[in-house]
């Protein structure tokens, strides 16, 4: 049910307000507007209650720890080391598919410019899937099955399935580059490992791939 919102009614509450704010155009401050409250907030905020009631029921772990920053070395270590493994790994593929002529047309290797806005939302946004992938989804499932890696496939699989905007060779991407934010999260119990995988990951593809 929680990651069903990603579909409904989260589309639709995305789709109503920017028509009664005239359809702006995806720019500027509307670029973070959006990103922090329009597209998985609503995701992230039923995950984060889901996950807040089963943990007060002990049928979860509490996610309180998880949101601590109690060992920042191995935070940081974690979070941007397995971020800058996913970008190389991305990186070979993209060069190997660029060399074969197989690159997706939605693809462009070399320097792209970021736009601060959408690196700005997107701390907002990558933070947003965290709760709900390497957070509630991955817990709930690790708890349901008994077994961590039937977690992280599964959490993942979910995660490259959510970005339906993106070609299929991306999405294959997403699941690795998902596993591998999970793995950050599962060697330091905490969501902020695995949100710096995503914001290197993110910034490092955008510059890379526009």
């Amino acid at each position: 049910m929680a990651y069903g919102t990603r579909f409904f009614p989260g589309p639709q509450l995305r789709s109503a307000v920017r028509a009664n704010a005239g359809e702006p155009a995806y720019q500027g401050w509307w670029v973070v507007f959006e990103h922090a409250f329009l597209y998985t907030t609503l995701t992230a905020l039923v995950c984060l209650v889901a996950w807040f009631l089963l943990g007060r029921k002990n049928l979860l772990e509490k996610p309180g720890p998880s949101f601590q920053f109690k060992r920042p070395r191995a935070t940081l270590s974690w979070g941007i080391g397995s971020g800058l493994i996913v970008v190389a790994f991305n990186l070979l593929l993209v060069t190997v598919a660029a060399a074969a002529g197989a690159l997706p047309k939605t693809m462009s290797l070399g320097w792209h410019h970021l736009s601060g806005w959408v690196v700005a939302g997107n701390l907002f946004s990558n933070f947003y899937e965290e709760i709900i992938y390497r957070g509630f989804v991955y817990i709930a499932i690790r708890a349901v099955t008994g077994s961590a890696v039937i977690g992280v496939v599964c959490s993942s699989l979910l995660f490259g399935l959510m970005h339906l905007q993106y070609p299929i060779e991306q999405r294959i991407v997403l699941v690795i580059g998902g596993a591998a934010a999970c793995v950050a999260y599962i060697k330091t119990r905490s969501i902020w490992a695995a949100w710096l995988n995503h914001e290197v990951v993110d910034v490092s593809m955008g510059i890379a791939l526009g």
